[in-house]
């Protein structure tokens, strides 16, 4: 019975650690309407990766004003009921008039927490991490124009 009820508690910590195809590790999110054009657009979102990440000159890999992308590698901590989980990613910005894409890729993560975690729970975290950070952004670029009337 003892085998029986160990083997039930290890099967249940895989059962999350299935494996997690390319598409559930992306995630990706347009804003619209920003009432700007391209170079404004990139010169705010270059100056919002200065401000957002620590040492944004080791983040930034590519920045292209004339194609209007930047790319950059970054990492954030998320915590789940397990414990707290390092999260790398590549973080793109694809600029237009007046919109910008963001897309989050290649989640990966390095666990801190004593217990495996479910790679499914730690993706979700860093998931809604990334949509808080894209709010920001907006935050940031519609707030651009008050900023410049002091």
């Amino acid at each position: 019975m003892k085998k029986l009820i160990f083997i039930l508690i290890v099967g249940s910590l895989f059962t999350g650690c299935a494996s997690i195809s390319t598409q559930e590790r992306e995630t990706a999110l347009v804003l619209e309407n920003l009432n700007k054009n391209k170079d404004e657009l990139f010169d705010l979102s270059w100056e919002w990766m200065a401000k957002t990440f620590r040492d944004s000159k080791s983040v930034i890999e590519v920045k292209d004003k004339a194609i209007g992308k930047i790319v950059g590698k970054g990492y954030m901590i998320v915590t789940t009921v397990m414990g707290r989980t390092g999260v790398t990613y590549i973080l793109t910005i694809d600029i237009k008039d007046n919109r910008i894409r963001v897309k989050f890729e290649d989640y990966g993560y390095h666990d801190y927490s004593p217990i495996m975690q479910s790679d499914k729970r730690v993706l979700e975290k860093a998931k809604e991490a990334s949509n808080e950070m894209v709010k920001d952004l907006e935050v940031f670029i519609k707030g651009s124009d008050e900023e410049d009337k002091w």
